[in-house]
């Protein structure tokens, strides 16, 4: 880098979702080498949200800021031609995600783009129809001629050679991450009979109504535990029927839906928790991302009971650091919390165990070396 200088270009500022915590994460680590990253946003967010954070760290530019546009796609064309002359050959671009972007930014003589990806782009960031498919046919093609490529599995990075033609010389495992500065003065506080689960409550992506329904089963033989479902729906649907389940199940005095929470808020009221619980299905996101609410989910030194679906056996070893439940299987789920409950001196240790792992191989900064080395 030339300069010194990386310019991070993101859809929009949202500040509860893995993605925007990822890349603050990367910038605090590449911060400390001298890097100097600047964010860029194509469109806003729900409300037009912006950063309160690390104000004193990096520079914010919302390209959506002045656009007259109140779509979506109109203003990320906007936002995009924007960003296209402000680019520059001694400045590299790292873009995250942004599948029907990266083509156009490629355009851009002299220009070193990186890319990062973290779920399977046939089922996250591809739309339907016809543009969807042309533009996605353009992605495709413009791969081999990246210089750099970060993706968040083995099973992903043989996707990208294999079937995009990427580079293998250019390709980068780049694992999930946790900022471990959230989590530093922590108050230790004496956990409450609760099992929590964070992130955008969804059917697909996390099987959240697995997770009601193996706790109805756990609910029956400790009527004093509450489950914790912190973050907002997907949508309108998914809310309408994951409360429909509850009500029908009975617990619905016993099931906090407790909507968004901020960045800030997030740790405590992990920590708070008694258990963590992911129980995400065996679908083909699952077998091409890795859920980075994991680490965070570690870091709180709660036992942390999910799935084992994907990359998770290649970081965490059942009744060692975490406990691992069958995917898609409501009573072994529910076998699983019921044990973490009876065994409470064994699940304590094991979620020391589990902090332990997370500082191992979801540290932000040692992730951070493998794109300084790439870009520098």
């Amino acid at each position: 880098m030339t300069k010194n200088e990386l310019y991070i270009l993101d859809s929009s500022y949202n500040p509860t979702s893995a993605g925007v915590n990822r890349l603050l994460a990367f910038g605090l680590a590449l911060q400390k080498k001298g890097v100097h990253v600047t964010y860029f946003y194509l469109f806003p967010y729900k409300k037009g949200e912006k950063s309160t954070r690390y104000l004193d760290k990096f520079k914010f530019v919302y390209l959506w800021e002045d656009s007259p546009f109140k779509n979506k796609y109109l203003n990320t064309i906007r936002s995009m031609r924007k960003f296209y002359k402000l680019m520059k050959p001694e400045i590299p671009v790292y873009a995250y995600s942004l599948l029907n972007c990266i083509y156009f930014l490629r355009k851009k003589k002299g220009i070193r783009l990186y890319h990062e990806y973290t779920e399977n782009p046939e089922v996250i960031g591809k739309i339907g129809g016809f543009v969807g498919e042309y533009l996605y046919r353009l992605y495709k093609k413009t791969i081999p001629k990246l210089d750099g490529l970060f993706l968040i599995t083995p099973a992903l990075c043989d996707k990208y050679i294999n079937e995009f033609g990427a580079d293998p010389n250019k390709t980068v495992l780049l694992n999930m991450v946790v900022d471990k500065s959230r989590f530093e003065n922590l108050t230790e506080v004496e956990p409450e009979k609760v099992i929590s689960y964070c992130g955008i409550i969804s059917e697909f992506k996390d099987g959240v109504s697995i997770l009601i329904q193996a706790f109805a089963k756990v609910s029956s033989a400790n009527p004093d535990y509450l489950l914790n479902l912190i973050g907002p729906f997907r949508d309108e649907q998914t809310g309408k029927k994951l409360k429909a389940l509850v009500d029908q199940l009975g617990i619905a005095e016993k099931v906090v839906f407790v909507g968004v929470v901020s960045p800030e808020e997030m740790p405590r009221l992990l920590k708070q928790s008694s258990i963590l619980a992911l129980a995400r299905p065996d679908n083909i996101q699952a077998k091409y991302g890795f859920a980075t609410k994991i680490g965070e989910y570690l870091m709180t030194e709660r036992p942390v009971v999910l799935t084992c679906v994907g990359a998770v056996e290649n970081y965490l070893v059942d009744k060692e650091n975490c406990i691992l439940a069958n995917p898609d299987d409501v009573d072994d789920f529910a076998e699983k919390l019921l044990w973490t409950i009876e065994n409470r001196d064994l699940s304590v240790a094991i979620g020391k165990k589990g902090k332990e792992a997370a500082l191992r191989y979801f540290d932000a900064e040692m992730e951070a070396d493998k794109i300084y080395n790439i870009i520098k």
